[in-house]
């Protein structure tokens, strides 16, 4: 799949025993380094959100579903593009039932909440249960 906001895939494989993925490789730092620098201006958040949200929807599009989307796996480079693939799983992911883009969205729209709670300073609670 090639889109501007989705990171290329080289290669899937295993190696003893442990599955990997083998990815472009992007200059830049991850979402999550980013918001622990300190909060980010409203309009780079809109910016992310919308280049997030074009990437989900391409993904869709194909049938490709994400599954772990969170902020350490959004990536952003030098001139600010986000790529990449919220440590809290959509309700049906976690109960281990069948996926469609519904549960990217349902991330999608937590990690909009947590920078949200980012841009403001507020602290963000998670669930007892880690997800």
């Amino acid at each position: 799949m090639s889109h501007p906001n989705i990171c290329t895939i080289c290669d899937t494989d295993e190696h003893e025993g442990r599955p990997f993925i083998a990815m472009e490789y992007l200059d830049g730092q991850t979402l999550k380094a980013r918001m622990l620098a300190g909060p980010l201006p409203a309009e780079d958040l809109v910016g992310l959100a919308s280049q997030v949200a074009d990437a989900l929807d391409a993904a869709h599009a194909r049938g490709i579903i994400h599954r772990d989307l969170k902020p350490s796996n959004i990536f952003l480079t030098s001139p600010g593009t986000t790529v990449g693939t919220v440590a809290d799983m959509s309700p049906e992911q976690a109960r281990g039932e069948e996926l469609d883009a519904r549960s990217d969205i349902f991330s999608f729209a937590h990690n909009e909440w947590t920078r949200f709670h980012n841009l403001r300073g507020w602290p963000v609670v998670r669930r007892k249960n880690g997800l």
